[in-house]
């Protein structure tokens, strides 16, 4: 009998109820549109965020990255590290909320610190103004 060659380590585990679930994310054009449409923005150095309050028990987030952000790999990693940040960070952000982010600086300022810190930031003065 053939052993499997994957890792057994307990730090290679998948973190259980840390996942990034349909449920949310902004999936639709509707839900896109009626964010922009009600939604109030939120700037800093790194991101626009566009956020409206939803009657749902969770948040959901969407992402736009224009291709002036370079090829695909730089694109694809900025939107990697935004998930990443919002599926590690989402219990401490506040509830009740659909975003989309929109990123604003070059690709080279982001890292997952910084990413994570404008998230709390930015969703932080939505929650405040929105009444969340």
């Amino acid at each position: 009998m053939r052993q499997s060659c994957l890792p057994t380590d307990p730090a290679h585990e998948p973190i259980s109820g840390n996942s990034f679930p349909k449920e949310m994310r902004l999936r639709r054009k509707k839900e896109f549109d009626s964010v922009f449409k009600e939604g109030k923005a939120f700037r800093d150095g790194l991101f626009l965020l566009m956020c409206r309050a939803n009657a749902l028990g969770n948040s959901r987030m969407g992402l736009m990255v224009a291709k002036r952000f370079g090829p695909a790999v730089k694109r694809n990693r900025l939107k990697r590290l935004c998930r990443e940040a919002f599926r590690l960070g989402r219990r401490g952000l506040p509830s009740g909320l659909d975003f989309v982010v929109i990123p604003k600086s070059a690709p080279e300022m982001y890292s997952l610190g910084a990413v994570d810190r404008s998230f709390r930031k930015l969703l932080a003065a939505a929650a405040a103004r929105l009444g969340v």
